[in-house]
């Protein structure tokens, strides 16, 4: 989880990031997309590596729990995290239900919509285990799950 940044930890970043021009009105109800808007802003200035660094300096760090506190970041309610390569239990856990969830929206679909899924699935699934052992990177493959997710989506 990635919860709500901290007032006083908002109240600080707030003071380095006057010096640069920026200002948060607010510390109490601060909204991701702020932080977003001066990112950008200062990209077209050149000095998007060091305010970029001082948000994320400013946020609480990610932690595991058993209570859904959503991802501040991302601005969500609900948010899960998968660890990979190792697969913990809970990961586990989560991986059976969207497996019934995705399981009961294929289920629904038509024997063609079924056979392009599979299809599509499948040649991105052979990218993925020809790049494991080619030796590419985790980072590239796990472009590569995202890839064959994204096909699935379509479909469902």
């Amino acid at each position: 989880m990635h919860e709500t940044p901290d007032p006083e930890r908002v109240k600080t970043l707030n003071e380095t990031l006057s010096r640069f021009g920026y200002r948060l009105h607010s510390f109490e109800d601060i909204h991701p997309k702020k932080f977003q808007s001066i990112i950008e802003d200062s990209e077209a200035r050149g000095i998007n590596m060091i305010v970029h660094k001082m948000i994320l300096m400013s946020l609480k760090q990610a932690r595991y729990g058993v209570e859904n506190l959503g991802h501040f970041g991302l601005s969500s309610n609900y948010y899960t995290h998968f660890t990979s390569p190792i697969r913990r239990y809970a990961d586990l856990l989560i991986h059976r239900i969207l497996n019934i969830a995705i399981n009961d929206a294929i289920n629904q679909l038509n024997e063609r919509e079924k056979k392009i899924i599979k299809m599509r699935y499948f040649e991105c699934k052979t990218q993925m285990e020809t790049a494991s052992e080619m030796g590419i990177s985790q980072a590239q493959v796990s472009r590569l799950e995202k890839c064959a997710l994204k096909q699935m989506r379509k479909y469902l």
